[in-house]
């Protein structure tokens, strides 16, 4: 396990025999943000150790950890109403820069998709602690707590996210009020009985990852900011060539759908990638945007991975053969089609 293994809390009175399957969260807020939550289960990787906080006790009390076994993923809950996309309503209408399906999609539709797209991420199980740790044994640790909190903050540049609440005059008032927090490893120094150490935890978790054959280092943070990227340029290309196009790869099975008076529509496939593309099989138009490169950050949220540069090729008859320069042209990214959210 090469990247460093991090440890978070979940906070939650879900069913007992649940916890230790699945950390999962609602994604949006009603406003439509995104919940802090969710960026932070984003965040995850494989490996990464996550303790339960359990408010279905009374008091509340620490029960045990899990090992991370999957990468993040989205989904929803329910469908959402397909029969609100309106095809013919995208295609009418034309920006300087793109025609996003979000346009086509109506208030139903749009509050059904916040409401219920959820994120999630598969646990092994449940490792009870020896000594399930109470708040009220959290409380009195309240000084060695709150001088860890300080110290940490002094030494992060980032948030800290902590996962307790309250103040050094008024003590500890129990976990924070979001769904996860961070959990510094530092905090199994100060916790009773007999936690885990950060070796402990390590070994078990990549036993676990061996045994599930799980990819630790595969990061889908990474490869969707080059496919956002790559679906930038190629808009902003097709768009200076007089197209409108229209991003369907939350809908399709290819990427873009691009028209331009008099000729039939294009159904082009957008292909993303770091290093350099030879080949790509493909029946329908096709675009290549490859040396691209990804700016990098050692705890970015899954949204905020910046892509820069890159060469685009486009075949609007399909089918890259080889890295030559096809007649349909080959064009730097220049800054303008650059993807920064």
């Amino acid at each position: 396990m090469k990247a460093p293994m991090r440890v978070w809390m979940e906070i939650t009175n879900r069913d007992y025999e649940t916890l230790g399957t699945t950390l999962e969260v609602r994604r949006y807020l009603d406003s439509g943000q995104l919940r802090l939550s969710s960026i932070l289960l984003e965040q995850v990787r494989p490996g990464d150790i996550v303790f339960h906080w359990w408010r279905g006790e009374n008091p509340p009390v620490l029960l045990g950890w899990s090992v991370i076994t999957g990468h993040p993923s989205v989904y929803e809950a329910e469908e959402l109403f397909v029969d609100d996309f309106d095809i013919e309503a995208a295609e009418a209408i034309q920006t300087s820069k793109s025609t996003l399906f979000s346009k086509a999609v109506s208030p139903r539709a749009r509050k059904a998709h916040i409401e219920n797209t959820w994120t999630e991420v598969p646990l092994n199980s449940m490792y009870e602690l020896h000594k399930p740790v109470t708040l009220p044994m959290i409380k009195q640790l309240a000084p060695q707590i709150f001088a860890l909190e300080q110290q940490l903050h002094e030494s992060q540049t980032g948030p800290l996210h902590f996962p307790f609440t309250g103040s050094l005059d008024k003590g500890i008032h129990g976990a924070c009020s979001r769904y996860l927090a961070r959990f510094p490893v530092e905090l199994l120094d100060i916790l009773p009985g007999r936690p885990p150490t950060v070796a402990e935890l390590t070994d078990i978790a990549s036993k676990t990852l061996r045994i599930l054959n799980v990819d630790r280092h595969y990061n889908p943070a990474v490869q969707a900011a080059l496919d956002q990227h790559a679906i930038d340029a190629a808009t902003s290309l097709l768009v200076d060539l007089n197209y409108t196009v229209i991003d369907v790869s939350g809908f399709r099975d290819y990427q873009l759908r691009a028209i331009r008076d008099g000729e039939l529509p294009l159904h082009i496939r957008v292909v993303a990638a770091k290093a350099d593309v030879e080949t790509v099989p493909a029946t329908e138009a096709l675009v290549v945007v490859d040396r691209i490169r990804v700016l990098d950050d050692a705890f970015p949220p899954i949204t905020g991975r910046q892509a820069r540069g890159g060469r685009l090729r486009w075949w609007p008859k399909g089918t890259c053969e080889g890295a030559a320069t096809p007649p349909e042209g080959e064009y730097p990214v220049t800054e303008e089609w650059q993807h920064d959210d």
